[in-house]
């Protein structure tokens, strides 16, 4: 029987098939958004939001705060409504079509899901490329131009990062302690970036539905997974975790989007104001973020009976390893300078 885990606070289409409902919606969110009214004599902007997560998400609720401090410093001219999960006809992958539609002038966008579209997103899940805040930064700094260049043709640019954290090695049965021990090993991985790390070293990556997890993880049919610690609580994972190996394989970043269009059509004292909180925004949610994914980690390792750190000589074999996947995909996008580059400057 898996040990029962306390989760501390904080820790965690094609358009042309959708549905006559989902395209009244559509609709009504277009027409009602951007449009501008008088209130208390001043004009008033109305922008929506769309994110997935549940409203009682923790970072749903960094974004309700972001909200109202644009309200606050805008003095009640920039109006943003948030759309949680499910409450507009698009999935992930089609943030950027719900820009285009004129349906929402911010999102948040991740990398796993808008790669495809944005190949320059992908770098970001690369392997042992970034494993720490500092790091995650040059990167994302390194990959703006290529990535705006990028969101430009969809009418889209990029208004700040957020650094949620990283993913590590975790599971029940035999321990991890080296990059060796994946050798033979059943892995639940998720996305060809992370689990080429698993198959590099001999392993067997596991694509294993969210919600089947656990039952893999309690029947033996894998004994290891690779995720960040908020969402292993998240998911109820944590009851079934005995062992932690942190390697902080790659960053979770949060890429928030915002419509160039709109952007560009506010007055300037209130776009002014905007990028100022968002500034703000972007250090505090940060922060709260990375304290949120210790926090997680704590947790876990508290619940753990081993508990391992990948050391420095064990991070460069992971590194030499992954190195040439990092150039290959390079090659792959046309993004080799972009991979040498930052390479180069986290010096790998």
């Amino acid at each position: 029987m898996p040990n029962k885990l306390k989760v501390p606070p904080n820790a965690g289409v094609d358009i042309s098939r959708r549905t006559a409902f989902q395209l009244a919606i559509t609709a009504t969110v277009a027409l009602t958004s951007p449009h501008i009214y008088a209130a208390s004599g001043a004009k008033t902007i109305n922008w929506s939001f769309m994110h997935h997560l549940p409203a009682t998400h923790p970072v749903a609720k960094l974004y309700s705060a972001f909200v109202s401090e644009v309200l606050k410093a805008t003095n009640g001219r920039l109006r943003i409504k948030l759309y949680a999960l499910g409450e507009l006809p698009f999935e992930e992958s089609q943030t950027l079509e719900a820009f285009q539609t004129g349906t929402v002038q911010m999102a948040e966008g991740l990398q796993g899901s808008l790669a495809p579209q944005l190949p320059a997103l992908g770098l970001s899940g690369e392997p042992f490329l970034a494993t720490n805040h500092e790091e995650t930064m040059i990167m994302v700094k390194t990959m703006e131009p290529y990535l705006r260049k990028q969101l430009s043709p969809f009418g889209v640019e990029l208004l700040t990062v957020l650094d949620k954290g990283y993913q590590s090695f975790f599971g029940n049965g035999a321990p991890m302690s080296s990059p060796g021990d994946l050798k033979g090993r059943r892995v639940r991985t998720a996305g060809r970036q992370i689990a080429e790390v698993v198959t590099l070293f001999g392993g067997q990556a596991m694509q294993i539905p969210l919600g089947d997890v656990p039952s893999a993880l309690g029947t033996g049919v894998v004994h290891t997974y690779i995720t960040t610690p908020v969402s292993a609580l998240g998911q109820g994972w944590g009851d079934f975790t005995t062992w932690t190996y942190v390697a902080n394989i790659a960053p979770a970043p949060i890429f928030l989007l915002v419509s160039q269009g709109a952007l560009a059509a506010l007055p300037a004292d209130v776009k002014a104001s905007l990028l100022s909180v968002t500034d703000t925004f972007t250090v505090q949610a940060s922060k709260q973020l990375l304290a949120d994914h210790e926090n997680a980690l704590h947790a876990l390792q508290k619940n753990a009976k081993t508990n391992t750190t990948a050391t420095d000589a064990q991070l460069a074999e992971f590194v030499a390893k992954c190195k040439p996947a990092w150039l290959q995909w390079g090659k792959e996008h046309k993004l080799e300078e972009l991979v040498n580059m930052v390479a180069n400057q986290l010096h790998k």
